[in-house]
């Protein structure tokens, strides 16, 4: 087998490839567009495995060197999906400095703590409630490790963190995020649903959009019997 890592990173799989893909790993369900993973088929009246096992995925990132959205589009499912079960076979080893030894020297030697970079990660984390904290933090710059050292040592900061996780678990926001067209939106263009009265994660047109389609296969599906 010819190794992958001189190649260029394929971002799309051409019919070609998606073929061979489908070769190793294929799942026997024509619709999965039209569902969430999460969720059985609503023709098929069953739930589907979308990713491969590890080994199965490792030969296949040995024959494609892909984009994890690559392969996020070939299976059916989203990009963290596919990066979860890439670290299972490539774990990410994080070294780092931060101890409380560490922390206690540099607060001795400039003789106070620097609350701006935390702050601006705070309200990071409060302004945008649908990206992970990893992410955030990577924007403002500092480690998970460094946060929770500054956080022990900072009372008033630490109580704020802490609310603005209750906020990003249970608040609601003007805006949401629909899961299909990737857009972010009023709260007035989503349903609320259940007895709770949960706000949808489709926006009310790509949910339009979704029954058209899935009344359009249960139609070709009668006519077919």
């Amino acid at each position: 087998m010819i190794y992958n890592c001189f190649v260029k990173k394929i971002k799309k799989f051409n019919q070609e490839e998606v073929n061979i893909i489908k070769n190793v790993w294929n799942v026997n369900c024509t619709h999965l567009e039209l569902y969430n993973a999460k969720h059985q088929c609503p023709i098929c009246k069953k739930k589907f495995k979308r990713l491969p096992d590890v080994e199965t995925f490792r030969k296949l990132i040995l024959q494609f060197n892909a984009t994890d959205t690559a392969w996020a589009d070939v299976f059916k499912t989203d990009r963290s999906s596919v990066t979860k079960i890439r670290n299972k076979i490539n774990p990410i080893k994080t070294n780092t400095i931060w101890d409380q030894n560490r922390f206690n020297d540099e607060k001795k030697y400039y003789n106070y703590l620097d609350k701006k970079p935390v702050e601006d990660y705070l309200s990071l984390l409060k302004k945008f409630p649908r990206s992970s904290e990893a992410q955030l933090l990577k924007i403002a710059e500092i480690t998970k490790e460094y946060l929770e050292l500054f956080l022990q040592n900072d009372f008033y900061l630490n109580s704020e963190y802490q609310n603005i996780k209750d906020y990003r678990t249970y608040g609601v926001s003007d805006y949401l995020y629909c899961v299909k067209c990737k857009i972010k939106k009023s709260i007035n263009k989503f349903d609320t649903v259940g007895v709770d009265k949960t706000f949808a994660k489709l926006c009310t047109y790509c949910a339009e959009l979704n029954l058209q389609q899935y009344n359009k296969l249960l139609d070709k599906n009668k006519s077919n019997e």
